[in-house]
């Protein structure tokens, strides 16, 4: 950016001398003033960056939260494979028919049951199937008593009572602790066994696939936590409506930091997914800046509209897909922004003093003198327009002392101390009105 000093200083008196140079220089039509060009640079500057990070770049909402939406169902389809092989591989081990104690089962569950006070919540469906265990009218295998807490599993996740969810988790705990039966004694005699003949125990290859069944569902549990997690999980499997789904799930207040940060992750892994929503944001931006429907080459860039959507966003939200320095950029870029059309209280454009008000002094005596120098033979290049370029140096030759913006702004004498004579100010107690700043 090219500095002037009213943007450095931000004081009442620059940024009025500034403004009335700039409408001076571009009122004459005077090129060899910096003024309007310097802003006019500056503006395309701070549009320039936006469009350097994306915003350049065609705004395509339907394909950019196809993307998005698509990444998360991606993950949520690896998650179903990997639980449907872990299946699989459980459902293949030998010991998938290994008998399971019923009774000892049924005991356990009755008891909790009772303690709890949630026998009468238990869903009929179950309270059979328990029964039919009891008497042995069933083989209560481990292939078995898997399906039934595959049953027991979807009716707790569609039960609305809290106390039936209660009943049926007990009962879920008692089949995760049924014991396996005790395997028959082999070779009672202990006679030397030969090698190879004898068969693995029952126990534990019961129990290798109980463990393998276990693998399986924690691997089902942690996919549907996942899915459960976040909104934005949620509504992407859904099937959300791709033109808005960045803006409604990801960028607006209603989606909450938490949400979009547990599936940020999962968008990021994905690099189209992640620039999608980059460029979403930058966009958004943009049309903050510049008023949405702009256009880069034709947009007067207002800092004070971006703070404003950066705000919106928030820094946690906007840390999730930009680094660092990249917020901080785009946080200078808004301040800056706000310098270039800042005009403070106390600023009177058009009614300015200083070198300003000479200006003006020179415009006004231009302004009736053009009309008779123009009718004199180069009267126009010899006498109006010297007078107009006097007029627009003098105007913009204290804007571009940028040193003064850097600078404090110095205090000045009271009124009147420049009217005292030397003798009187001397003389008397005003000697401080004439001191140095």
């Amino acid at each position: 950016m090219t500095p002037t000093r009213a943007r450095l200083s931000l004081d009442p008196f620059d940024v009025t001398q500034e403004a009335n140079a700039s409408k001076l220089a571009a009122a004459t039509g005077n090129r060899d003033a910096r003024l309007p060009q310097i802003a006019r640079d500056n503006n395309a500057r701070l549009v320039g960056a936006l469009d350097d990070m994306g915003g350049a770049r065609p705004m395509d909402g339907y394909g950019y939260g196809s993307t998005v939406a698509n990444t998360i169902r991606a993950q949520d389809d690896a998650l179903q494979r990997n639980v449907g092989a872990l299946y699989g591989q459980a459902r293949d081990t030998q010991g998938r028919s290994a008998s399971l104690n019923g009774q000892a089962f049924t005991a356990r569950a009755n008891q909790a049951l009772d303690e709890a006070l949630l026998g009468g919540a238990l869903p009929p469906s179950v309270a059979q199937h328990m029964n039919r265990i009891a008497k042995g009218e069933v083989p209560f295998t481990v292939d078995y008593a898997e399906q039934l807490k595959t049953a027991i599993g979807n009716l707790q996740r569609g039960a609305s009572d809290g106390q039936t969810r209660m009943a049926l988790g007990v009962v879920r705990r008692a089949l995760d602790d049924a014991p396996l039966v005790s395997a028959p004694q082999v070779n009672p005699g202990a006679l030397p066994a030969v090698p190879g003949t004898v068969p693995p125990s029952p126990a534990a290859i019961g129990q290798q696939s109980i463990n393998a069944f276990n693998q399986a569902r924690q691997a089902a549990r942690d996919r549907f936590a996942w899915q459960e997690s976040s909104p934005v999980i949620a509504r992407a499997l859904e099937g959300a409506n791709a033109d808005t789904f960045i803006q409604q799930n990801i960028l607006s207040k209603a989606a909450g930091y938490d949400g979009v940060a547990r599936v940020a992750d999962t968008i990021n892994q994905n690099p189209a997914a992640r620039d999608a929503v980059r460029v979403s944001i930058v966009h958004r931006l943009k049309d903050a800046a510049i008023g949405k429907g702009g256009t880069s080459q034709t947009g007067n860039f207002s800092g004070k509209g971006m703070e404003a959507a950066l705000k919106d966003i928030g820094d946690r939200k906007l840390g999730l897909f930009f680094e660092p320095a990249e917020i901080e950029t785009l946080k200078a870029m808004a301040r800056t922004g706000s310098f270039e059309t800042f005009q403070p209280r106390g600023s009177a454009v058009n009614n300015s003093n200083s070198a300003a008000g000479v200006a003006a002094l020179v415009s006004g005596v231009a302004d009736r003198v053009r009309p008779l120098a123009n009718k004199l033979p180069f009267g126009q290049l010899a006498i109006s327009n010297p007078m107009d370029s006097t007029a627009v140096w003098l105007a913009q030759r204290p804007a571009q002392n940028i040193t003064g913006g850097l600078l404090g702004p110095r205090p000045q004498p009271p009124l009147g101390a420049g009217l005292l004579l030397p003798g009187i100010a001397i003389g008397g107690n005003a000697a401080g009105l004439l001191a140095g700043p």
